[in-house]
């Protein structure tokens, strides 16, 4: 909307001021080319994605509660790396979650932003931001804990590329547009795959940093081994690294 009902102005924005000679809709500052921001359904937070000069690609995350405006940094950084020798050092920059190199340092490199999932179709990725790289071809899940540390975990998606925008359903469903086959993909979560030896009962065993549950197809990869000793339930278990089951210890299906 960009007139008449219900448009309207935030009384709390930060240069609402009829005399500051800023525009009152603006709310955000030093972004360079922020390709697909959204807002996190359940806790109202904010993540922006923002494709860098040549250099960097960013990723920014920013709490529901955060004081207006933040300055991301473009033109005086790029990601968390300085850009312009002349900017003023007294300023305070809002710095990216996490940032990967690009052109510069000799891969092409453009981050789409997508979306927190917030559906219930897949327990195993509620809670992950759902990321790419249109230029790539590549996909991550990012799960931000409560302390500011995070997991990020490369997915092997070679069904769909060039991921040039995601997309959300009412429902909490998430959905991927291809720019090389003009295709729309919805997302799932296929199994629940190890990410290093240790205890079935540890989600940091686990890419989702979860425990499987009775829905889950379940890997465990090569080279790991997962110990068991208690009774669980999976849709399905594929073995390609050791399962160590001791006393008490079972898997169903």
């Amino acid at each position: 909307m960009n007139h008449g009902n219900p448009y309207a102005i935030p009384a709390t924005n930060p240069f609402v001021s009829p005399t500051d000679g800023v525009p009152d809709e603006l709310f955000a500052l030093g972004l360079r080319n922020p390709w697909r921001w959204s807002f996190d359904r359940q806790t109202g937070d904010l993540w922006v994605a923002d494709i860098g000069q040549d250099g960097w690609e960013e990723l920014n995350y920013t709490a529901v509660n955060s004081p207006a405006p933040q300055n991301y940094g473009w033109p005086c950084f790029e990601g968390s790396h300085a850009y312009n020798s002349t900017c003023s050092t007294n300023t305070t920059y809002h710095m990216p979650m996490l940032d990967y190199s690009g052109r510069t340092y000799g891969t092409g490199a453009s981050i789409t932003g997508g979306f927190v999932y917030r559906g219930t179709n897949y327990p195993s990725l509620q809670g992950w931001y759902v990321y790419g790289d249109y230029s790539r071809g590549t996909y991550w899940t990012l799960k931000r804990e409560s302390t500011g540390t995070f997991q990020n975990v490369l997915q092997t998606i070679t069904t769909s590329t060039s991921p040039v925008s995601f997309g959300e359903g009412i429902d909490g469903e998430l959905y991927v547009l291809s720019f090389s086959d003009g295709k729309l993909y919805h997302i799932s979560a296929d199994s629940v795959v190890s990410v290093q030896s240790g205890s079935w009962m540890n989600p940091t065993t686990w890419d989702c940093n979860c425990l499987p549950t009775m829905t889950d197809m379940v890997t465990i990869s090569p080279g790991h081994t997962v110990s068991l000793n208690q009774q669980v339930q999976v849709k399905l278990l594929d073995i390609k690294g050791k399962l160590s089951i001791t006393a008490g210890g079972m898997v169903s299906y």
